[in-house]
């Protein structure tokens, strides 16, 4: 498994840099194969904890949230294309 920091870094702006740290809380960012995985504050809304952004085949990008130490859920998932 080879990690990726240049879609990393890619989607990381693409989703406001900094400032989506400072907005949401969010830390513990880590490249994975083909996207970004970020922790989030305990207390959000939705409970969510763990967000994965990962770009797709199609250079779309899929985002399935975890609540927890549960699995992606499917209903938390959306294209941010």
């Amino acid at each position: 498994m080879t990690r990726n920091p240049e879609i990393a870094q890619t989607i990381l702006a693409q989703l406001g840099g900094g400032r989506l740290a400072v907005m949401t809380g969010a830390h513990a960012f880590v490249a994975l194969d083909s996207g970004l995985q970020f922790s989030l504050k305990p207390g959000s809304k939705d409970r969510v904890r763990k967000v994965r952004v990962v770009l797709t085949p199609m250079d779309a990008m899929s985002s399935p949230s975890t609540r927890g130490r549960q699995t992606p859920s499917s209903l938390s998932q959306s294209s941010l294309k």
